[in-house]
């Protein structure tokens, strides 16, 4: 008999008031899959007196490769009303940004490669977007203490979501300082 393990990236999802669904999913899973040994997921849920009780007794993984918080943003306001919403120094750091002449660059992975977003100035093909991002992650991941994916999962990710994502990366005198999948 060949053992083996399910991870659920990002998942599973569920709402405020409802977090016993999450058991019945995961008894569901263990019925229905009898080789699984054991079951990883990172939900990326807000952490809620609600949810730490009832994480209260899960095991955390030996490597993290997602942040325990997550920001879930409604792009549909203005950029005023995100921004009103923001912590001062996120304001701050904003204004700064913009001060420093900090340039973002945007790309999509879309008829397998990936095209400058026409609305990020300077962005080009001649930038290898994953590539960049992959060494900046490697490099917080090392210095702020957690684990990252290599090159290929990024890759891979940002072509299963073909037209649906974007990479942006931001650089300061042609130096890659930031970045992020969307």
């Amino acid at each position: 008999r060949q053992w083996s393990w399910l991870y659920l990236q990002r998942g599973p999802l569920w709402k405020k008031g409802h977090m016993k669904e999450v058991d019945v999913f995961l008894k569901l899973l263990k019925n229905k899959l009898k080789d699984i040994v054991w079951i990883r997921f990172d939900p990326p849920y807000v952490e809620s007196a609600e949810t730490l009780l009832y994480s209260k007794n899960w095991k955390d993984a030996h490597k993290e490769y997602h942040p325990k918080r997550t920001l879930v943003l409604d792009i549909t306001q203005t950029n005023e009303e995100i921004l009103q919403q923001m912590h001062a120094k996120g304001r701050y750091n904003i204004k700064l940004a913009q001060k420093k002449e900090v340039q973002v660059l945007g790309w999509t992975y879309t008829h397998e490669q990936f095209e400058p977003i026409e609305w990020f100035a300077n962005t080009t093909v001649e930038n290898d977007p994953i590539e960049i991002f992959s060494k900046l992650m490697l490099e917080t991941g090392e210095r702020d203490g957690f684990y990252v994916h290599d090159k290929e999962f990024y890759k891979k990710m940002l072509q299963s979501l073909s037209g649906k994502s974007y990479i942006l990366l931001s650089q300061k005198d042609g130096k890659w300082i930031g970045g992020g999948l969307f």
